[in-house]
C-alpha cells in the first residue's frame, strides 16, 4: 500500500476547510443582517401607523435573527388599541406583524371604551365616531355593568326600548337609561326585584307615555316615583 504523505492530507482537506469558512462567512453575514423590511397585516383604523413604528424601531436596531419577537409582542400588545399581535420573521430580512385592532362596542365613563370583548381600554385619543351606548363604573366594575346589560337589553328590546346607559356608583348604587332619555334608578339591594317591579309597571301604564317619562325611581322601600317632562311626581 502506498504511503500517503502530508500533502496529500493536505489536498484533500483544503477544498473541506474552505467550504468551512465559507460557510461560516455566509451564516456570519446572514445572522448580522438588519431587518430590510417590516409589512403590517390587519385592518388598522384607530391606531396610528407612526405609533406602531415608533414601538417597533428600538427592536429593530438588533440582527434579524436575534430580535426577540415575544418582548417585542408583549410591547405591542400593551398598546390600548392592539387585541392581539403574532410576529413571524420572514427570510432572509423581512419582520411580518399580523395586528387585531379592538373593535369599539361602548363608551366607558368620559375616556374609556369598551370593546366587543366586554374589556374596557382607555386610548389616548378617543375617536371621532362614539357608540351610544356607555357604561360607567371602576375597572373593576365592568364585568358585573357588561353583565347587567346582556341580561336587561333582549328584555326591553322586546317593549321596543333599548338600554343606551348602566351606570354602577363605588358605593354599589345602580342605574340605567333607555332610549337616550328615561333613567331607572335602582339603588343597591334587592336589583333584580326592583327591575321585575320596573317592568311590571312599564307595561301596565308607563308605556303608554313613554314619550313623556323622564325618571322612574325605585329607590323607595315600598313603591317607585316617576317623573315626567311636565315635573309632575307620582
Amino acid at each position: 500500500m502506498k504511503k500517503r504523505t502530508w500533502l496529500y492530507w493536505l489536498q484533500l482537506l483544503l477544498p473541506l476547510c474552505l467550504l468551512l469558512l465559507l460557510i461560516g462567512w455566509w451564516l456570519q453575514h446572514t445572522l448580522a443582517r438588519p431587518v430590510g423590511q417590516v409589512s403590517l397585516f390587519g385592518e388598522v383604523r384607530h391606531l396610528p401607523l407612526e405609533r406602531v413604528e415608533q414601538l417597533v424601531r428600538p427592536d429593530l436596531a438588533a440582527p434579524f435573527w436575534r430580535i426577540d419577537l415575544a418582548q417585542l409582542q408583549d410591547v405591542l400588545r400593551a398598546e390600548p388599541w392592539v387585541a392581539d399581535v403574532d410576529l413571524m420573521r420572514r427570510w432572509p430580512d423581512q419582520l411580518e406583524i399580523h395586528l387585531v385592532e379592538r373593535q369599539v362596542w361602548a363608551r366607558w365613563g368620559e375616556r374609556g371604551l369598551v370593546d366587543d370583548q366586554g374589556e374596557g381600554f382607555i386610548p389616548s385619543e378617543l375617536p371621532d365616531h362614539l357608540p351610544q351606548l356607555r357604561f360607567d363604573g371602576a375597572a373593576h366594575q365592568l364585568p358585573q355593568v357588561v353583565s347587567l346589560w346582556q341580561a336587561l337589553e333582549p328584555i326591553m328590546q322586546q317593549r321596543a326600548l333599548s338600554v343606551t346607559k348602566i351606570a354602577l356608583a363605588p358605593r354599589g348604587a345602580w342605574q340605567f337609561e333607555l332610549n337616550g332619555s328615561i333613567r331607572v334608578m335602582l339603588g343597591r339591594d334587592n336589583i333584580e326585584k326592583k327591575i321585575n317591579q320596573f317592568l311590571w309597571i312599564w307595561d301596565e301604564s308607563l308605556e303608554l307615555e313613554a314619550s313623556q317619562i323622564r325618571v322612574v325611581d325605585l329607590r323607595y322601600p315600598n313603591g317607585l316615583s316617576v317623573k315626567r317632562s311636565t315635573q309632575e311626581n307620582d
